[in-house]
């Protein structure tokens, strides 16, 4: 499960950033991951990679060299569905694909009897537009995302979790100042002020009714924060942090959390657009 935060300025009208992305991955801690790298055979592909055996070779959040990038989180249900098709190769096989977010999504996600999620996938292009979509089953629509702030949970996409809500104006209050922070401290303020933030917003009744109180109420009152912690086998194991600015160049940070300790991990580079 996860929560990811968008900030969009196309044109860069009121920044020096196209896209700003602060991503939690939460899953359980025994669940084995390769942190964020160029892992996919055609070596332009940014992402972790899952290796749980039966799933392995999916992904989560990843970037490409030539404009793309994409997120999913699951949907916050009281149980599984093990009959539906596992989710974790959508972002990799869009990420690697030629088509914009759009026709992904339509060609690839609409109607496919897949485990609940969310996904949103953009593309950046030469002349200075982006495309970026949302699809989620919950709401079983895409739409498009235009300028502005968005925060995509393990619900609907205008859910009013108040986690969601919480993180959300976090993020706001970060990149409502972006112009007067450099690179490097917007970086740390959306980790530390964003990301880290494990103020407790339990009970939350929109929380408990989507998984129909089958999930333990310990886990929910651990659950209900940007970051989760505190429980002995599941909580927040990675943060990221992705900017984009006027020139296409790309900043992504990872902190990723292995066998008991935090470690950081950055790539910079251009983007190759056409």
């Amino acid at each position: 499960m996860c929560i990811i935060f968008l900030y969009v300025d196309a044109k860069c009208k009121n920044s020096k950033y196209k896209v700003i992305l602060a991503a939690n991955r939460d899953e359980h801690h025994d669940r084995p991951s390769k942190p964020a790298d160029f892992h996919t055979t055609s070596k332009d592909v940014l992402c972790g990679i899952d290796v749980k055996p039966g799933v392995e070779g999916g992904t989560w959040l990843g970037v490409s060299r030539f404009g793309k990038f994409g997120y999913l989180t699951n949907i916050l249900k009281p149980r599984l569905e093990p009959d539906k098709q596992p989710r974790g190769n959508i972002v990799k096989k869009y990420l690697e694909s030629s088509i914009s977010p759009s026709q992904y999504i339509k060609n690839n996600l609409i109607g496919v009897n897949f485990r609940p999620f969310n996904f949103v996938g953009g593309q950046v292009f030469q002349n200075g537009n982006m495309d970026i979509c949302f699809y989620g089953t919950e709401d079983d629509k895409m739409l498009k995302l235009d300028d502005g702030v968005h925060g995509v949970a393990c619900t609907s996409l205008h859910s009013k979790w108040r986690k969601r809500l919480h993180g959300l104006g976090l993020f706001s209050s970060v990149v409502n100042e972006v112009n007067a922070q450099p690179t490097n401290s917007l970086i740390a303020n959306l980790f530390d002020n964003v990301l880290s933030d494990a103020t407790c917003l339990y009970p939350d009744e929109l929380v408990h009714n989507q998984c129909e109180g089958q999930l333990d109420e310990e886990f929910l009152r651990h659950y209900c924060s940007v970051k989760v912690e505190g429980l002995p086998a599941y909580g927040t194991v990675a943060h990221t942090v992705m900017l984009i600015d006027h020139n296409n160049h790309v900043d992504f940070v990872e902190k990723s959390y292995r066998n008991g300790a935090w470690t950081t991990k950055q790539h910079n580079f251009n983007l190759k657009l056409s």
